[in-house]
């Protein structure tokens, strides 16, 4: 899309919002203005072997901006360290961390999509197109 194109569309996804923040699409200078990509992941994070190697943050449970990605990323070191901590740096720690991060992570994923349904018409996950880098 061009700059042009993105400040309009901006412009249509906003029309129904509170006056005050529709001043900041109103006013953008349209040839500053660009697209974001916004990705997601499906909720149903895979289990896969632990090992000495582990995830966190979007690199394990990518989420539409909803205000809680950082927190969750966050959370994620917060929790390894903890096991790590309780049990000891390695595999059994890691695969503790996994498990439950598996659940709040997945908990965070639907509430971001929810979210994202909710501000920018976010597609259900059967209807997203595979990101291929």
């Amino acid at each position: 899309m061009t700059p042009t194109q993105v400040a309009n569309l901006s412009n249509d996804m906003t029309r129904d919002w509170c006056p005050q923040i529709r001043t900041i699409f109103e006013n953008q200078s349209p040839e500053w203005s660009s697209f974001l990509r916004i990705s997601t992941m499906s909720p149903e994070i895979r289990h896969w072997q632990p090992s000495t190697v582990t995830l966190i943050g979007d690199a394990v449970h990518t989420m539409a901006p909803a205000g809680i990605g950082c927190n969750t990323a966050l959370h994620d070191a917060q929790m390894l360290t903890k096991y790590f901590d309780e049990m000891g740096v390695g595999v059994d720690a890691i695969a503790q961390y996994e498990l439950n991060m598996r659940q709040y992570g997945s908990e965070g994923i639907s509430i971001s999509m929810d979210a994202g349904k909710m501000m920018y018409n976010l597609p259900e996950v059967e209807d997203m197109h595979a990101v291929v880098y």
